[in-house]
């Protein structure tokens, strides 16, 4: 028995609340009603253990309830009363740290239950009725139930939360009511585990006894254990921790600086506030919260703010305490003691280093955006504002804090970048100081600016300034090449600030005030520039540009007729690159000077310690001549052979990303293309891993692609140099010298000694950042990579030279047989490793994931055969089975489609047979009326024949005419053969048309034969088959900007890919239009396209060429082409048009000669590259590593000599024994 005196509490409430105690039900909503959550009650459970000090909750979820334990003070007579009565809680209503003041919080227990029980160390009672407590008689032992309490950990052991503890509460909640009829049901307590899975680590961050939240589902045994520590060294860096199987074996750590104030107020003792900013892993730098957070009163609450850091308050609540009260003087003054305290953590953060310049812009910035769109906190700019104008708290470009006055803005910021530069050091007078701000691509750039300008009144350093202070260049020498850097970086800066940029308007208008004050200081800058000694000459002299208004320096000299000295041309090496600063900025005459020549010696790019010796100062010039003589070569020489010379050579121009100014060079085996020939993004895909080549571990770098677009190069012909195009290398795939199973080759496209670039590191990058962004992007890029080579990693192999037998053979980078891969060692598979994202995110392997299960929206637009998956070895589970049957279906023909319908329809008990003359079953189904709804298929069956035919067409093609009347009409008419061709095209199963937007079916007088864009010829292939209404949407969209339209359509059709084996091709033309194209349509299209590019288009009369043979021949024969009837008898008449029917007889007969004539030397045209000879362009694959490559046969080479007269498949030898397979003649 407990010594308190429930029955005095239970008459006095009994008597004071009769009709509520007798009628309980109709009082619920009263009770329990203040919450938008009905589960909001665990808050209210955790706020009364608060309250009783206690510092460990452990929460056990059935169910049937939930128990509720934690190790706070004993309840005592008060708090029986506070937990039983109405508007009577026993806490201090005036004291911050007392959380629960309303008396209210234990009542949201009763929209679970009726009967809560609660044992307290020797007490133990029920609440009946909401407000009657009676004392229970069951026997309750807080000690052993101490010891008896336990929690299996994840790594087995045990944890026993209650063994050393004083005291225990335990309050029992079980999901059940009495409804009014006396009958007892169950509650659904669903949405409280709910409530429990959402807990975080900060939940108690701004709790002062609980320290440790324990909560389990003793259904399933998941769990959660959150934590908070604080640093033994440092009494504000709090860690939030949360751990357990709930977290699928992960744990969660938040690191925060917290700071806080307790201070008295006439309304409240002790109030509190307080401010927590998140800390990245290492603590060295404050992260931004980017999504919107909540107000904390001790717990969140339904007060949203956007709010880059948490803030904390004893703020006065409504009595469910999820809103502030507002109006509320009380907490307008909280709110004010928290912006000083705000204020106040700024110089703990400047002494911890952290205010920096992407804190004051991603943190202090968006609190102050906060404070104007939201005013969660009023006043908190400002008070910042006085605390930066009267501390050190502003950061330099070293990270050292400055009182206000002693910092300058750069404008532009580049300026700042050149006041450690030796050359001009003393164009920085007075030891300048500049406060950090630059990368105007971050977000909050022009609030940053504007705030350091307008608020804290920092004076700004222009680039008129700056200019005035040039004159100390003027004993500047640039002895070393080396240092032609800093000049390059001088002029490289100059050039983005020319006035002519800034006329435009797009250079400044997007950076606001900070671009209009360099505009307006630019003709005062440029006017000084011209003034003083800043152009480099021949002599490597710095000298001004006019000497008293007279011309000191040109741009560059050729004249045969005056010889312009070295001191008095801008140096070669700049005049080029920086031709348009030099003429429009600096004002320099051109002279049109012979220009230099560059010598292309690859030794110079061999064995370099830390920079290429370039012969010449300009390098980048000498090393274009360098690259443009390497790719004539490749027309002299094998392929190998250029690409062994310069195997070993540091040739290819890369982006170095860790320092996007420096000019790198790599060998051209670890430069990659940023995309393949088919649009696979190599860029992403070897972005963050090392991979092993020639032995080590290497880092890849992208080839400079711009670089080299830039002067010229066609960036394609580099892959002959080395370059990466594909990850892919199929490797060995024959061994024709050995004898029994040693002799062996591949069959189809197997390559059983395949390896992938990459494969596994990417695999490794994405287990270990399964978040990332990048990681998804890795995935995809892996499966479509795998799919779409599938053929090669599983197929058959011959064996043995007489007697040969073939075998299946499994690629080992996908299979746990270590057997499978002939000739190496095991090395992990794709089959077991997790680098698949399902639909729920999660990260899984192949072989626990079926395809129909993949990331939707990380894989969109991937899909190949069930076939390429199998060979991933993706499992194959119901939903498999359900979706192949769908497709089996979907894949018949119409016949067979009917005859299955035919059987479902008898087994469902429908009869679809024969029409009845019931309305309803005669509308039901008739087969007879079946119209297919399926786009047509029109695959390329032989590339090479299609082209040929197109290029036939194309130079026999009208052009389009027009006629000049009142306006230009176009005169030329959409051929009948044109509208066929469409129509043909697409039609599908059912004798219907298929519209290309819609993909409807249609009949032929509702499609039109549209033109896709004017390209200036007349062929049928350039028709779009569309429905009359997407036929208008097309061309209102087509006619808007007709030439823009012409050249995005252009490009698009240029970079589709023909090759991925699909259905129908999908060209997006915006405005939520998308085109559908059979892949004989959209083949035809490409090669149209680009004969347009690279020949123009045909005149008007090359159609005639083939009707003037005929002619020709019939002129020969008959000796006349035209006959005209007048004047002649009727018999005369009747013989004439004998002979002329004869005479057209005989012509269309010469027509089909000719056509049997063109078929026949066709035929031996293409007969005669079945086999090499002079000119032919030949492609082979290396036996020993299964590299291909392409040549143009000259017999004066060895190896060429030796391809004459060979076929397709046939092997040659060179001079060092290496084998070449022939395998493809162009």
């Amino acid at each position: 028995m407990g010594k308190i005196d429930y029955k005095s509490i239970y008459d006095k409430n009994k008597e004071g609340w009769k009709d509520l105690t007798d009628n309980p039900q109709k009082y619920e909503e009263l009770l329990a009603g203040h919450y938008s959550d009905s589960n909001h009650f665990v808050y209210e459970l955790l706020q009364n253990a608060e309250d009783e000090n206690a510092s460990k909750v452990l929460i056990e979820y059935r169910k049937n309830g939930l128990v509720f334990y934690h190790n706070g003070d004993p309840f005592d007579y008060d708090d029986v009363k506070g937990v039983s009565s109405m508007l009577m809680g026993t806490k201090d209503k005036t004291s911050g740290q007392q959380i629960g003041r309303f008396g209210m919080g234990f009542k949201s227990v009763f929209k679970y239950t009726d009967e809560p029980s609660i044992y307290s160390d020797e007490e133990s009672f029920k609440i009946v009725s909401y407000l009657l407590p009676v004392e229970k008689e069951d026997e309750w032992n807080y000690i052993s139930k101490k010891e008896k309490l336990k929690l299996r950990l994840q790594d087995g052991r045990w944890y026993h939360p209650f063994v050393e503890e004083e005291h225990l509460t335990m309050i029992v909640i079980p999901f059940r009511k009495k409804k009014q009829n006396g009958i007892t049901e169950s509650i659904d307590g669903k949405d409280v585990l709910e409530k429990l899975k959402g807990l975080t680590g900060e939940i108690i961050l701004f709790l002062t006894h609980i320290r440790e939240i324990v909560w389990i589902d003793k259904n399933t045994s998941e769990y959660a254990r959150i934590t908070i520590s604080q640093a033994d060294t440092d009494a504000h860096l709090m860690t939030c921790r949360i751990e357990g199987s709930a977290l699928h074996g992960r744990e969660k750590i938040n690191r925060f600086l917290k700071y806080k104030r307790i201070f008295d107020h006439s309304e409240m003792t002790s109030a509190e506030v307080s401010v927590a900013y998140n800390l990245n892993g290492p603590c060295t730098r404050v992260n931004a919260i980017e999504e919107s957070v909540p107000i904390w009163v001790y717990f969140p609450t339904r007060e949203r703010t956007s709010l880059p850091f948490l803030v904390h308050g004893s703020f006065e609540t409504a009595v469910s305490r999820e809103k502030l009260m507002t109006p509320s003087k009380f907490n307008d003054y909280l709110k004010k003691e928290l912006s000083d305290l705000i204020a106040i953590s700024l110089e703990d953060l400047a002494e911890r280093k952290m205010i920096t310049q992407d804190f004051i812009r991603t943190v202090l910035m968006k609190a102050f955006e906060d404070e104007e769109n939201n005013h969660s906190i009023a006043g908190l700019k400002q008070r910042i504002t006085t605390a930066f104008r009267t501390k050190a708290l502003l950061p330099d470009l070293d990270m050292n804090y400055h009182m206000l006055p002693e910092l300058e803005i750069a404008i532009p910021f580049e300026i700042a970048d050149f006041r450690n530069v030796a050359m001009f050091s003393e164009t920085f007078t007075h030891g300048r100081r500049f406060v950090a701000f630059n990368n105007e691509q971050q977000k909050y750039f022009g609030a940053y600016y504007k705030w350091l300008r307008d608020d804290l009144r920092i004076k700004a350093f222009k680039l008129s300034d700056w200019a005035k202070n040039m004159k100390s260049l003027a004993s500047v020498y640039i002895e070393a090449s080396s240092k032609m850097t800093n000049v390059d970086k001088f002029y490289s800066m100059l050039s983005n600030y020319r006035e002519s940029l800034f006329d435009s308007g797009k250079s400044f208008s997007k950076y606001g005030p900070y671009g209009m004050a360099i505009k307006d200081d630019l003709p005062s800058a440029w006017k000084e520039f011209r003034r003083m000694p800043v152009v480099i000459n021949e002599n490597r002299h710095f000298i001004p540009v006019y000497i008293e208004d007279e011309q000191n320096v040109y741009l560059t000299s050729s004249s045969n007729y005056k010889k312009i000295n070295a001191e008095s041309l801008v140096h070669h090496v700049f005049s080029e690159q920086y031709k348009a600063l030099f003429s429009e900025a600096f004002a320099i005459p051109e002279f049109d000077n012979y220009q230099y020549v560059k010598e292309k010696i690859i030794r110079k790019y061999i064995d370099i310690d830390e920079s290429i010796n370039f012969d010449n100062d300009d390098f980048e010039k000498e090393h274009i001549e360098d690259i443009q003589q390497l790719i004539a070569l490749l027309d002299e020489v094998s392929d190998e052979e250029v690409a062994d010379m310069v195997s070993d050579a540091s040739i290819i121009k890369v982006i170095d990303e860790d320092d996007l100014d420096s000019n790198t060079f790599s060998y051209p085996y670890v430069v990659y293309m940023p995309k393949t020939e088919e649009g696979f993004d190599l860029k992403s895909y070897f972005k963050d891993i090392t991979c092993v080549i020639k032995g080590k571990s290497r880092g890849l770098y992208e080839i400079d692609y711009g670089f080299y677009e830039n002067h010229g190069i066609q960036v394609s012909k580099l892959k002959k140099l080395g370059v990466i195009n594909t990850p892919i290398i199929d490797g060995v795939r024959k061994e024709l010298e050995g004898s029994g199973k040693k002799y062996w080759w591949a069959l189809g496209e197997f390559c059983p000694n395949i390896n992938i670039l990459g494969l596994y590191e990417n695999i490794e990058y994405i287990e270990n950042d399964e978040e990332g962004d990048l990681s998804k992007t890795k995935s995809a890029l892996l499966l479509k990579l795998l799919l779409n080579n599938s053929a090669k990693l599983k197929g058959k192999i011959k064996r043995c030279k007489t007697n040969s037998y073939e075998e299946d053979g499994v690629a080992s980078i996908i299979t746990s047989d270590p057997n499978a891969y002939m000739y190496g060692t095991y090395r992990n598979n794709v089959y077991s490793k997790r680098w698949i994202f399902d639909k729920g995110g999660e990260l899984k392997a192949p072989n626990e994931i079926s395809r129909y299960n993949l990331n939707k929206k990380i894989y969109a637009g991937i899909d190949a055969e069930k076939l390429a998956y199998e060979i991933l070895g993706f499992i194959k589970n119901e939903e498999d089975e359900q979706f192949e049957a769908l497709e089996v279906v979907s894949n018949l023909g119409k016949k067979d489609k009917k005859k299955l319908l035919r059987q479902l329809a008898k087994e469902l008990g429908y009869d679809i047979s024969e029409k009845e003359t019931v309305e309803t079953r005669e509308s039901f189904f008739d087969t007879s009326e079946y119209v297919s709804d399926e786009f047509p298929i029109r695959n390329v069956k032989n590339m090479d024949m299609l082209i040929r035919h197109v290029r036939e067409e194309f130079f026999c093609a009208d052009p389009v005419k027009y006629e000049k009347v009142y306006r230009q009409l176009r005169t030329s008419k959409t051929k009948r053969s044109t509208r066929e061709y469409v129509l043909g095209m697409y039609t599908n199963e059912s004798g219907y048309h298929a519209c290309q937007i819609c993909k409807e079916p249609f009949v032929d007088k509702h499609i039109d034969a549209t033109e896709i864009a004017n390209f200036g010829i007349e062929m049928p292939q350039l028709r779009l088959c569309l429905c009359k209404k997407c036929s208008a949407d097309y061309k209102a969209r087509r006619d808007t900007d007709k030439d823009k339209f012409k050249r995005d359509i252009t490009n698009a059709f240029r970079l589709i890919d023909i090759t991925a084996e699909t259905d129908n091709y999908v060209l997006d033309i915006g405005n939520d239009m998308a085109l559908h194209f059979t892949q004989t349509h959209l083949a035809e299209i490409k090669e149209i396209v680009s004969l347009i590019r690279s020949n123009g288009l045909p005149s008007e009369d090359s159609d005639k060429k083939f009707s003037e043979r005929v002619s020709a021949l019939n002129h020969e024969m008959t000796g006349q082409s035209n006959s005209d009837f007048s004047g002649l008898s009727k018999e005369e008449r009747e013989r004439e048009e004998k002979k002329l029917k004869r005479r057209q007889e005989r012509e269309k007969q010469l027509q089909k000669n000719v056509e049997l004539i063109d078929e026949e030397e066709k035929r031996k045209q293409d007969l005669s590259f079945n086999t090499v000879k002079k000119g032919s362009k030949v492609t082979y694959r290396i036996v020993s590593d299964g590299k291909s490559s392409t040549l143009t046969i000259d017999p004066k080479i060895p190896l060429h000599e030796k391809m004459l007269g060979k076929k397709v498949g046939d092997i040659v030898k060179d001079i060092k024994g290496r084998q070449y397979e022939i395998t493809a003649i162009i």
